[in-house]
Order: C-alpha cells, then sequence, then structure tokens
C-alpha cells in the first residue's frame, strides 16, 4: 500500500452505481460511487501517477523512479509505491481512455483511501478526468502534466472536494496542439476556468517538461499543489472535531 496513515476496517461503503430521487421535482440523478473496502486497509491518502499514451514503459510514474522519489521527499509521501502501481492500456483512442478510467476505479477498489490525488500525464489527465465523470468519490485534486484539453472530456468538480485542479504544461506543447481540437488547458472552457492553477513552463522541452524534476525544483511546483489537499485534510479533521466537540455538549446537558 502507499505511505500514508492507514486504519484497519472491517467495511465501507460499497461501489454502487444505484439511482436516487432529488427533493426538487422527482428528477433522478446516478449515486456518487466509493471504493469497496471490505477487509481492507483503508489508506488515509494516496496518491497515483498516471501515465499517458503508449507510455506505459516509461520510468517517471514507476516507484522509484526520480520522479516518484522526488514526490515522496515533497509533499507526497502517500504517492503509491507498491509493485501494483496503476497502468492502463494506453492506446490512442476513446474507449481505451474509457477502459482505463474503468481500470482506475477498480484499481481504487482494491487500494481504498478516503482521499485521493490524480497525477496524470498527457491521456493520463483524461483518464482521470473520466473518473471524476463516474463520479468516484473521494478525489481531492486533479494534477495534469501537459494534459490534452478537449471539449468532449471535462473533469466534473462536483467529485473533486477541494474544487480547485492543477495544469502544469509547456510554453508550447506540439504534441498537445496538435491533436483536433485540443488545448493545453482549461482557461477557455468557463466552468472550470475559475478552479484550475496554470502553471506554465519557460524553455524548451515540450511534452515532457511537466515529468522532469528540474522543472518541479525550479517552478516550486510540488509546494504549490501539495497544499490544496493538506488545507482540505484538515478542513476536514476540524469539521469532525468540531461535530464530536457539539455532541458532547449535547450529552453534557442531557445529563
Amino acid at each position: 500500500m502507499g505511505i500514508g496513515n492507514s486504519r484497519s476496517i472491517g467495511c465501507c461503503p460499497m461501489m454502487t452505481r444505484g439511482r436516487r430521487a432529488s427533493s426538487s421535482g422527482g428528477v433522478f440523478h446516478e449515486t456518487a460511487e466509493w471504493p469497496s473496502c471490505q477487509g481492507r486497509t483503508m489508506q488515509d491518502s494516496i496518491t497515483v501517477l498516471i501515465h499517458g499514451t503508449y507510455s506505459s514503459s516509461n520510468l517517471w510514474y514507476k516507484p522509484g523512479s526520480r520522479f516518484h522519489r522526488y514526490l515522496r521527499s515533497h509533499g507526497f509521501a502517500d504517492v503509491y509505491s507498491g509493485s501494483d502501481y496503476f497502468r492502463w492500456r494506453a492506446f490512442a483512442t476513446p474507449a481505451a481512455r474509457r477502459r482505463g478510467a474503468e481500470k482506475l476505479i477498480a484499481w481504487c477498489r482494491e487500494h481504498p483511501a478516503r482521499q485521493y490525488r490524480f497525477i496524470g500525464h498527457s491521456h493520463g489527465a483524461n483518464v482521470a478526468n473520466r473518473v471524476t465523470q463516474r463520479r468516484l468519490r473521494g478525489i481531492c485534486t486533479l494534477i495534469h502534466l501537459a494534459p490534452p484539453a478537449l471539449p468532449g472530456n471535462l473533469p466534473n468538480l462536483n467529485y473533486v472536494t477541494s474544487g480547485q485542479f492543477f495544469t502544469i504544461h509547456a510554453q508550447r506543447d506540439a504534441i498537445v496542439t496538435g491533436l483536433a481540437g485540443a488545448r493545453q488547458n482549461y482557461q477557455s472552457f468557463p466552468e472550470l476556468a475559475a478552479h484550475e492553477t496554470v502553471i506554465e513552463l519557460a524553455g524548451i522541452g515540450g511534452h515532457w517538461q511537466p515529468v522532469r524534476v528540474p522543472n518541479w525544483q525550479h517552478w516550486d511546483i510540488a509546494r504549490i499543489v501539495s497544499s490544496v489537499c493538506s488545507e482540505a485534510s484538515q478542513r476536514s479533521v476540524a469539521s469532525r472535531g468540531s461535530r464530536r466537540g457539539q455532541q458532547g455538549a449535547r450529552r453534557r446537558r442531557r445529563s
């Protein structure tokens, strides 16, 4: 499992795709999906690295790589380090990315956590986006590295608990801009622009610049992108503490 704090539990909410009626007008919506974790160890948080198209043989996302080691020591101690790290059959088709998202949801089911951070390179970012469309709960943020931002494959921020995500890309990425309809970030999508932090890397390097450790060091990227979920986690802990305090006060008044 990852390195984050963990606790053994007997059960937790099962992953479902049921439908429920809303309180207004009887409109039906799909319920959110929770990773199933019966009999497994629930992690507090897991960061998942997601490779892009035809890139499963690349080293950057694998445990022990320079990038992986850098993340572990710079705000991402929970980056997954097991031998069963996530990978998908990364063909250059929407169907492959859809199957990749299904596989990532299944992976999360096998590796349950209260909070996930997805760091996806290239179309790996679109796999993460598709997971938000499937309404997996517990996603704190998305960190997109050189993503092809496509109108038909946008993140559903209703299922990103921080309400924020990051896009890191070169000034000009010829691979992304060469794809029909693709943009280098999500600023042209009004519903997403205010929630996106864009880090544009100067210099040469193109599509692979965002996975190079010297760029993360120079631009202090780890500090910027790791702070969001830490703050969200602290707010969650504070909220739980507040509720416990209120419950204790009510019990004292009754006694």
